[in-house]
């Protein structure tokens, strides 16, 4: 009801600039804060330190998700607000992924976050290794390689609310420190390299041939 009455009090806001668009752009404002409020009430924030926070129970988990689904259909409305590809951005994919791993056992998210972390470092040093790095396609490539690292940090984030995992996190940190290093090393040697490639040799004028003697 309280939900329902403050987003009812935006949509009239957003009538007061006389355009649906204007009512498209409050909502997506308001979406993204509601995304961060509920992955702040499932998880505290990523730092080497331990949290005091305690973790959800069953319950109280199913609870915010119903919330976030209830939330998400409404500010669609059927197809007639907000589109599903900005409601179910990257933030609504990092909160989703947080009911998968919440329950899970300590040694187990442990595992998980080491196996994905790995591989991502490798992928990424692959990609700025290659050549071509400045078409298009390999931008995308890397963009996504980055984005694929978020579901080891919403893990450690988790961690953060078990025991005697401090050590373990500041030593993932550590490890993500030093591939966004590597990323922006060779991100700063990139125009380096461009201007000193050797410039193509100039091809000499073909000479004209001696006329005929007449």
């Amino acid at each position: 009801m309280i939900a329902s009455s403050f987003i009812g009090f935006l949509v009239q806001i957003g009538d007061k600039t006389g355009t649906g668009e204007g009512v498209i752009l409050w909502s997506v404002r308001v979406w993204k804060e509601i995304l961060v409020i509920i992955e702040g009430l499932l998880i505290p924030p990523l730092s080497k330190l331990s949290s005091d926070m305690k973790p959800l129970n069953d319950k109280e988990v199913d609870i915010v998700f119903k919330w976030l689904k209830f939330l998400r259909d409404y500010f669609y409305a059927e197809g007639e607000g907000v589109s599903l590809a900005k409601l179910q951005n990257q933030k609504y994919r990092d909160v989703v992924s947080i009911r998968l791993y919440y329950d899970w056992h300590t040694d187990t998210l442990m595992e998980e976050c080491v196996r994905e972390a790995v591989p991502v470092k490798k992928r990424v040093k692959s990609v700025y290794n290659q050549r071509n790095l400045g078409t298009i396609k390999e931008r995308k490539k890397v963009k996504k390689e980055e984005k694929e690292v978020s579901n080891g940090e919403t893990i450690m984030r988790i961690l953060r609310m078990r025991p005697n995992t401090q050590e373990f996190i500041a030593q993932q940190l550590e490890m993500m420190a030093t591939v966004q290093a590597e990323r922006e090393h060779a991100q700063a040697d990139k125009p380096q390299r461009r201007s000193q490639r050797p410039r193509e040799a100039e091809i000499p004028e073909v000479p004209s041939l001696p006329s005929a003697a007449s």
